[in-house]
């Protein structure tokens, strides 16, 4: 064992591809009243490899730590639509609407071989109510569901191990 403390390059190559289509549709009902439909497609590839390199002191080279260098590829298709309602009756308006959204993940930890997929559908509800108070005032009620999509670090299942106090598996 050395004495010396350890000198390790860390070095991540990420490659990502992004592709989103949407689509939005308005119908008028009425002077207050209107339909809005919409669709939203998603695809993102992304290709993470991180290396992390340890000097060997005694050849003064770097050497690749296979314990902690890792590569994850990470596959999403999500495509969601919504429908919503708006109108109003004299000082009050309000605001239904639902979001349908199918997810599909496909993740690949490439250094072990080992694979995921996690597929599922959700419905985002949402509704907004709002009563005009006076001159100048209003009072707003909003209720909606939302999602926080993980970032390929919280996806990828490797096991790093940096050092003792410091283990993180996604």
């Amino acid at each position: 064992l050395t004495s010396f403390p350890l000198d390790q390059r860390d070095t991540t190559n990420n490659k990502s591809y992004n592709l989103n289509a949407q689509l939005d549709y308005v119908h008028p009902i009425s002077k207050v009243s209107k339909i809005e439909t919409g669709y939203k497609g998603t695809y993102r590839q992304n290709d993470n490899k991180f290396d992390s390199d340890t000097l060997d002191y005694s050849t003064s080279n770097y050497n690749i730590n296979e314990s902690i260098s890792n590569r994850f590829k990470l596959n999403e298709y999500i495509n969601a639509a919504y429908v919503m309602f708006s109108s109003s009756i004299k000082d009050f308006s309000y605001k239904f609407g639902l979001r349908f959204e199918q997810t599909n993940t496909k993740g690949e930890l490439v250094t072990t071989t080992e694979t995921f997929k996690q597929n599922y559908f959700d419905i985002f509800p949402t509704v907004n109510l709002s009563q005009k108070v006076g001159k100048g005032h209003q009072i707003q009620l909003s209720y909606s569901r939302r999602i926080t999509r993980p970032n390929i670090w919280r996806l990828n299942p490797f096991l790093n191990k940096y050092n003792p106090r410091f283990i993180y598996k996604g």
